[in-house]
């Protein structure tokens, strides 16, 4: 009994080793993986930002969001920022406040603006201007939408524990708070510095529509 005790001792313990050291590649390949994906994003929010030094389209982008950012309400309050930079916008979409102000949300690698207007008078439009490296976000899921409310889910904007602004996007809250967790994890990347050459360029075709050369497929980085 001893000896099939100590046959059955080792061939438990040889097995929980070999599942040990498999656990341990698959990790091993997970965490390369996501490395890959995390490289490949920050290489994306890098070309798109930098893209107006050598596409007209993206020059247009940039110029029409400092612009907008020239004439931000926020101007000294707490979460704006210290400086203007001039990059292309990563996203832009539709946002609403209420039920007569609306407008259009534009999100860079390093800030996000909020440019609105209340419907029912002409010239009275709002422009909020944050830094991304200063602000959180928060989704307040709300009740289905209705015809006064066609966006139910509202997104907060908080500096230091408290809301500055509030707004309901056209997309999805959550997977737009994940977009900007990304680009927010991005700012603190050393790659990101002005005018740094991605691995990847963007480049503009024909019709003036940007897009990452030689990109890598979604299938490459599937887990």
């Amino acid at each position: 009994p001893d000896a099939v005790e100590m046959v059955y001792n080792a061939f438990v313990k040889q097995d929980d080793e070999e599942q040990g050291a498999r656990l341990g590649r698959k990790n091993a390949q997970v965490m390369d993986r996501l490395s890959k994906m995390q490289s490949h994003q920050q290489a994306v929010i890098r070309g798109i930002r930098d893209s107006h030094v050598h596409s007209k389209v993206a020059l247009k982008a940039s110029d029409s969001f400092v612009i907008k950012a020239q004439q931000a309400n926020n101007i000294g309050k707490p979460g704006h920022p210290t400086m203007l930079l001039a990059q292309v916008p990563l996203l832009h979409f539709r946002i609403s406040l209420g039920t007569s102000t609306s407008g259009t949300c534009y999100i860079t690698p390093n800030q996000i603006l909020f440019s609105t207007s209340f419907i029912p008078l002409v010239g009275s439009s709002k422009v909020m201007l944050f830094d991304l490296a200063l602000v959180q976000f928060q989704v307040v899921e709300n009740v289905t939408s209705t015809l006064l409310k066609p966006f139910p889910n509202t997104m907060n904007v908080v500096v230091n524990r408290e809301v500055v602004y509030s707004f309901r996007p056209a997309l999805n809250p959550n997977r737009l708070w994940t977009f900007l967790n990304v680009v927010q994890t991005s700012i603190g990347d050393a790659g990101m510095s002005e005018f740094s050459q991605p691995d990847q360029a963007v480049v503009e075709d024909e019709e003036g529509v940007l897009r990452l050369a030689n990109s890598v497929s979604d299938d490459q980085y599937s887990i």
